[in-house]
């Protein structure tokens, strides 16, 4: 990626591609569950993503990622049409993005988040995502370090590899896998029966607890996208 502002392109390019799916599908998205997040539709995902910038534009930060603070964004918005909740999040975009080089960390947070909901979208759609991305390429960076360094507060050591992203020196058990299916392992879109039968190096167990990261947890069900 040569572009100077990273993350507001990385960001952009996902918003475009939710779009474009969201433009090019017939159906009623608040029918469509998605399976990387059941509790949620396509419409809900939409309607959270877009709630994210309006939270942040109007000073709406207590309670920042909890479940509460996602759930208000998403009972708002479940009156309105997908596509009229679409144009608010590309309303609301522009300045949002153009903030998100600033912001260092937070920034590679927003394209996390953004990518993950881009999968779980496509998932939803049934419809095969672009798994080789500079915005995945950020995405996964954010994701295995903050499940790496969270894992070291509990005790344990574990190490990804993906492509030679990632070395596996540790002493702890190492997932190898493509970027894709690390990132959705890591980011709570696969089960603990799907982790486990994951290519591993090492005991598997020994890193399960490691997997409860932030919001994140090993999903109740298996989930293919």
């Amino acid at each position: 990626m040569t572009n100077d502002k990273p993350f507001a392109q990385a960001y952009r390019e996902s918003r475009n591609k939710i779009e474009a799916l969201i433009n090019d599908h017939k159906g009623d998205f608040k029918e469509i569950i998605v399976p990387g997040s059941p509790e949620w539709s396509v419409h809900d995902v939409v309607a959270h993503l877009a709630g994210i910038l309006d939270d942040i534009s109007c000073g709406k930060v207590e309670g920042v990622g909890s479940k509460e603070w996602t759930a208000m964004q998403v009972q708002k918005r479940k009156v309105f049409d997908t596509k009229e909740v679409l144009d608010e999040w590309n309303r609301l975009s522009p300045q949002f993005e153009e903030s998100l080089d600033a912001l260092g960390r937070m920034g590679k947070l927003s394209v996390m988040d953004v990518v993950t909901h881009e999968f779980d979208i496509c998932g939803a759609l049934q419809i095969q995502c672009e798994k080789d991305t500079d915005r995945l390429d950020i995405a996964f960076d954010f994701i295995v370090n903050g499940v790496v360094h969270s894992a070291l507060k509990k005790g344990i050591t574990i190490g990804v590899v993906a492509g030679n992203e990632y070395g596996d020196t540790v002493e702890g058990p190492v997932l190898q896998a493509s970027k894709y299916e690390a990132f959705r392992a890591l980011t709570g879109r696969r089960s603990e029966a799907q982790i486990l039968s994951m290519n591993w190096r090492g005991d598997p167990y020994k890193a399960l607890p490691a997997l409860n990261f932030g919001p994140f947890s090993p999903s109740l069900t298996d989930v293919f996208d």
